[in-house]
C-alpha cells in the first residue's frame, strides 16, 4: 500500500530538518531537499461533528471524571494534547478561563497561546473536581493513580465509550 501525501510530507520535512542540522553542524554545505516540492494534500478527511442526539449518547455512557473530561472537549473545543496537560495553574475559575500556554515539557500546537473562556454549565463541575482533586493532583485530569492521563489512554476512553453510546 502506496503512503499517503500526508506521510510523504511529513517525512519530507523530516529529512529537510536532518539535513539542515547537519550543515549548522558542518557536515554538509547545501540541503539535497532543497528544492523539492511537498504534495497536494489530497488525503485529508474532513471533520466529523457530532450531532446533539449523539452527544447526549455520549455523554450517557459516560460517567466520572470521564464524564467531565468528554464536557470539557465539548464545551471548550480542546484539542486532546491541551486537555491532558491542563494543569490547575491554567484555569482561572474566577475569571472564568483557561490559559492554553507552552510549558516546561510540552506546547500547544504551533506554539499558539491562547485563553478559552469555561462554559457556564461546566464551571460548577470544575470547581467541585478542584475541590476534590486540586490539592492532590497537579493535572486537572488524572488516571487512577494520580498520574497525567496519556493521550492514548484518553482516546482509548472515548471509543470504548462511543462504543457503549452506539456511534462511530
Amino acid at each position: 500500500k502506496p503512503a499517503k501525501e500526508n506521510t510523504i510530507n511529513f517525512e519530507l520535512r523530516t529529512l529537510r530538518s536532518v539535513f539542515n542540522l547537519a550543515i549548522t553542524w558542518g557536515y554538509l554545505s547545501v540541503n539535497p531537499t532543497k528544492g523539492v516540492k511537498f504534495l497536494a494534500a489530497t488525503d485529508a478527511s474532513k471533520p466529523r461533528f457530532l450531532t446533539m442526539d449523539e452527544i447526549r449518547k455520549l455523554l450517557d455512557n459516560s460517567w466520572g471524571e470521564n464524564q467531565l473530561v468528554f464536557k470539557v472537549f465539548l464545551l471548550t473545543g480542546m484539542r486532546s494534547g491541551e486537555l491532558v496537560n491542563l494543569e490547575w495553574t491554567d484555569i482561572d475559575l474566577k475569571n472564568k478561563a483557561i490559559r492554553i500556554g507552552i510549558k516546561e515539557n510540552w506546547q500547544p500546537k504551533h506554539r499558539h497561546e491562547r485563553d478559552i473562556p469555561i462554559h457556564s454549565s461546566i464551571l460548577p463541575l470544575l470547581k467541585a473536581h478542584k475541590k476534590k482533586f486540586g490539592d492532590r493532583n497537579q493535572y486537572v485530569f488524572c488516571n487512577g493513580n494520580s498520574k497525567q492521563f496519556s493521550e492514548n489512554a484518553l482516546r482509548r476512553e472515548l471509543i470504548r465509550t462511543a462504543e457503549r453510546a452506539g456511534l462511530k
